[in-house]
Parts: structure tokens; sequence; C-alpha cells
């Protein structure tokens, strides 16, 4: 069996390749994560429904909160997620709650 498919990959700021003087933020993985959707989607002219996330360990809170944020993905695969990348998911959603109950 062959799949016909294209692998988009990138490093979060502070790990890997990629430098922001050795400090990771969940600021910046945010940031990064929808800096890469944009490109592939807006540059590259791959469609959302056409796009399937793949966040592993760290990776999976951000790649949640980028499918919160694009609905028409067509799927989501978390790879040994762990409990403090879904937290600041979580955070974020209560966050966003209390915005709009005091508006």
């Amino acid at each position: 069996m062959v799949l016909d498919v294209n692998v988009y990959a990138y490093d979060y700021t502070g790990y890997g390749l990629s430098t922001n003087s050795g400090r990771p933020t969940v600021r910046d993985c945010l940031a990064d994560i929808e800096a890469a959707f944009q490109h592939l989607t807006n540059v590259i002219g791959i469609k959302e429904k056409d796009v399937i996330l793949y966040g592993q360990s760290l990776g999976t809170g951000p790649t949640l909160h980028l499918a919160r944020k694009h609905p028409a993905v067509r799927a989501v695969v978390l790879h040994s997620g762990i409990m403090s990348g879904l937290r600041v998911t979580e955070q974020q959603q209560q966050q966003q709650q209390r915005k709009r109950k005091y508006k």
C-alpha cells in the first residue's frame, strides 16, 4: 500500500534547530504552530479539510489549540500526549470563557 501524502514539519521555538535563548514559551509554541498552519494553507494552498494535525508529547497542547481554532481540519492525531500540554489548552479555554462572561 502506498499513501499519497505530504508531510509538513517544523520545530517549536527553543526546540530542535530553532532557538530562543534556550527558553521556549507557551506563547512562542502557539505562535509557531499558527504560523506553520497559515503558511501551509495560505502560501502553499492546502485546504484545511485536507490537513491532518499531528502532535507528539509537548506538541499535543499546541496541536489541540490549533484544532479548536480550525475545526475544518480532517483529523487530529495525538501521540504520547502529556498532561501539561493538555492543561495549556484547558487554561486557554477557561480564560476565553471568563472574557466572554465579563463582556
